[in-house]
């Protein structure tokens, strides 16, 4: 079969006989694909044509996966939004999309009513759709949780609905299959487009990362679908090589652990605040977790103590496995670099993908030499069709359209990327550039040091620098020592820091990022 769509890719490489673990219960992957077949049909019994837009309000699922497959098949696009957010925003979001439907979970939201004058169809999904004999429970609790009367129509009876419909494809290369939430690389908020071809390439770069016969064995989803990273790699990648998956629908890392061990998982993708949360609990280790083979971490920076902590463990459990840092953005599908087992280098996040080309620009759009600092370039055939009614972030270099990440990196003479921080949180003093990401990687490094985050604040009229630092209580008076000692002296001096503020914890996104603005917003 031709892979023209996402929906292609799944079925000439999904290990028929495998299954998908949802809360704990393992479901049939022929059952899985039998669903995707029925809720397309339903789609179109329920007038769904190419181009439409269903919304799909829901956390990691069978039922978002089985809805995103599904759209793929017939032309539609899913439009995956964070299962948190606020109805208003949901409302604004699915007008900005033109959504001609509604899927969601009966315990999330407050009241059925809330979407009572929306004219497009509501789907009710629950836990209870894949339970099995726990159904009866699950569906006691969300009908408890939810109460109203608006019409819509349950998950169960819309599959049912598909019986006897119109099965045939219609979906193709170029349609968007995925629209979801950016924080854009100019850090405004946008809505992102990802066509079939996109995720299709993805999985075709990553496909070159492969060094050992993968079909059977288990993916652990931690990362959100709502998520390119998510949906790209921990399930559209894993599915179309044969993995299994194991859906964490929220994540816990002391669950997370326990998935691990219990299916056996090899191959892992998470943020680093995921894999630091993870080490941090008793349960990850024994001799279960030398089952991992690929472990890879983007999304934002990953500590050097936490990467060493999660190697040592796993060594001490027999295992080889590596955290590997990687790359990318969610107009580049999630990834567009990594480090592997074959091309490794300390520090750096990898090597550009098989077909991708990374370039760094300066201030004037003039391409740099190997080892300069500027804003990192990106093209590859996974990039993104741009931001729903605003237009894209690219420009064209020789004759090729490359993504503007708004991140600062060089290439050293080796082809590795190197990582400095976002252009955003560049700061000029005195017509000089100056990179507190640079400031707390020398910090991060400091014995005691769990996470730290550097942010200017201006006073009298010069911008100075705070170092908010998570560290060992015992260890705080020598940290603060090293650091107006050690790390200051090490940097030119507008980039050292004037006061250091020891936390308990720093403040996160919801895409598990440091919170720089609510760090900023709090003053000094």
């Amino acid at each position: 079969m031709k892979e023209n769509t996402c929906y292609d890719k799944l079925i000439n490489g999904v290990n028929e006989n495998g299954t998908i673990v949802f809360y704990g219960k393992k479901n049939p992957m022929r059952a899985f694909l039998r669903d995707v077949d029925l809720f397309a049909a339903a789609l179109k019994k329920r007038g769904f044509e190419k181009g439409d837009v269903l919304s799909v309000y829901l956390p990691t699922s069978l039922q978002a996966i089985v809805a995103f497959y599904a759209c793929s098949k017939i032309g539609v696009t899913a439009n995956i939004v964070h299962p948190l957010m606020p109805l208003a925003a949901l409302k604004e979001n699915m007008k900005a999309v033109g959504a001609k439907g509604l899927m969601y979970y009966d315990a999330t939201l407050p009241c059925r009513d809330v979407f009572k004058d929306f004219n497009g169809i509501l789907i009710e999904c629950s836990v209870a759709d894949y339970m099995g004999a726990l159904s009866p429970f699950y569906k006691i609790y969300g009908l408890y949780k939810c109460r109203g009367n608006a019409k819509n129509t349950s998950y169960r009876a819309f599959l049912k609905s598909g019986k006897n419909g119109d099965f045939s494809q219609c979906g193709g290369a170029e349609d968007i299959v995925v629209t979801m939430h950016s924080g854009g690389t100019d850090g405004t908020p946008k809505i992102l487009k990802i066509s079939n071809r996109a995720l299709n390439a993805l999985v075709d770069n990553l496909l070159f990362l492969k060094d050992h016969e993968t079909k059977g064995e288990y993916s652990l989803v931690m990362l959100p679908v709502f998520h390119a990273f998510g949906l790209g790699i921990s399930v559209h990648y894993a599915l179309t090589d044969g993995y299994n998956l194991c859906l964490a629908s929220r994540f816990n890392a002391r669950r997370a652990n326990e998935y691990i061990k219990r299916f056996n998982v090899t191959f892992v993708a998470g943020v680093p605040v995921m894999f630091k949360k993870m080490i941090a609990e008793k349960n990850f280790s024994g001799r279960r977790l030398k089952k991992l083979k690929q472990v890879w971490c983007g999304g934002d920076v990953l500590p050097e103590n936490t990467l060493k902590n999660f190697d040592e463990k796993v060594r001490n459990a027999g295992g080889t496995a590596r955290l590997m840092r990687g790359y990318g953005l969610s107009e580049v599908c999630g990834a567009c670099a990594a480090n592997s087992y074959a091309c490794y280098k300390d520090g750096s996040v990898g090597k550009p993908f098989e077909n991708t080309t990374i370039k760094i620009i300066g201030d004037d759009g003039q391409v740099l030499n190997n080892g300069e600092i500027g804003e990192i370039l990106v093209s590859t055939a996974a990039e993104f069709s741009g931001y729903v009614n605003d237009g894209d972030c690219k420009i064209i270099l020789d004759g090729k359209p490359f993504v503007k990440t708004g991140d600062l990196g060089y290439v050293d003479d080796d082809g590795y990327l190197f990582v400095s921080g976002r252009k955003k949180r560049t700061v000029k003093i005195n017509a000089i550039n100056v990179f507190p990401f640079e400031t707390e990687e020398k910090i991060r490094k400091l014995c005691g040091v769990k996470d730290c985050a550097v942010v200017d604040f201006e006073r009298n009229g010069k911008i100075e620098f705070t170092a908010y630092v998570v560290a060992e209580n015992e260890k705080r008076s020598a940290v603060e020592k090293e650091i107006f000692d050690v790390v200051n002296p090490s940097l030119i001096k507008y980039a050292r820091v004037k006061n250091v503020k020891f936390v308990e914890t720093l403040p996160l996104t919801k895409m598990g990022k440091i919170d720089f603005n609510a760090l900023k917003s709090k003053g000094d």
